[in-house]
């Protein structure tokens, strides 16, 4: 079954509750790279995070990438399923395709622009996964000025990331750096898979009057208890 689909940083995550050989090839007139999940359909899972219409069709914009305009998915042929995903992109790309063997398949475009493979904790520096909240179809609260959760985060999750890049012990990774639906559960098996040193995930909580809380707010675990902090 397929559970997700998310892109970011010129990579193509597919999220499914098996391993699953797909076929990647690229067309023509207009460019795309095409992936082919044999013997697959979507989700509930899917279903509640992305977008399907009545023909078991979808797709997200990808905004401003300088390759992908859009990731369009559908339900290919039936009997057996096949679930297909495209990449529609603005110019040709090449790209790589790697398999965890656990469900997670990657797509990644290798053009010049492309980012650096995700660290493997071999190096000794500490591994931090930043996780913006939101994004996509889930814009998360509204503030009163009526700003959206999924802005904020992205906007603090990269500031985040601008002061990570003068840290020469860390390595880090976002699971989003533009506004695309990321599923809770590829953020937290992108962190496991890298056996991340820290997780931190962020957010804009709110609350319905007559409450009105102010400052910023940590949960965290230790020694198996709960704590929070206002």
């Amino acid at each position: 079954m397929l559970n997700g689909i998310s892109f970011s940083d010129n990579r193509l995550q597919i999220s499914a509750s098996n391993d699953i050989e797909p076929s990647v090839f690229k067309m023509d007139a207009p460019d795309r790279i095409v992936i082919d999940l044999p013997q697959t359909s979507f989700s509930e899972q899917f279903a509640s995070a992305l977008l399907l219409d009545d023909s078991m069709r979808g797709q997200f914009a990808v905004a401003d990438h300088p390759s992908v305009s859009q990731v369009r998915y559908a339900l290919f042929t039936s009997n057996p399923d096949t679930v297909r995903i495209v990449l529609d992109l603005k110019a040709p790309s090449p790209y790589t395709v790697t398999r965890d063997g656990l469900g997670l398949i990657t797509i990644d475009l290798t053009e010049s622009t492309a980012v650096t493979p995700f660290p493997s904790g071999g190096s000794g520096k500490k591994i931090v996964v930043i996780d913006p909240g939101h994004g996509g179809t889930q814009p998360g609260a509204s503030s009163k000025s009526k700003k959206v959760e999924k802005d904020f985060t992205l906007a603090v999750g990269l500031k985040v990331q601008a002061l990570l890049e003068q840290e020469p012990d860390i390595d880090f990774v976002l699971t989003r750096t533009t506004d695309v639906t990321v599923s809770l559960q590829d953020r937290a098996k992108l962190a496991n898979d890298l056996k991340a040193d820290l997780f931190i995930s962020i957010h804009g909580n709110s609350i319905d009057p007559p409450a009105n809380p102010s400052g910023s707010e940590t949960y965290y675990t230790r020694e198996r208890a709960f704590h929070w902090r206002m």
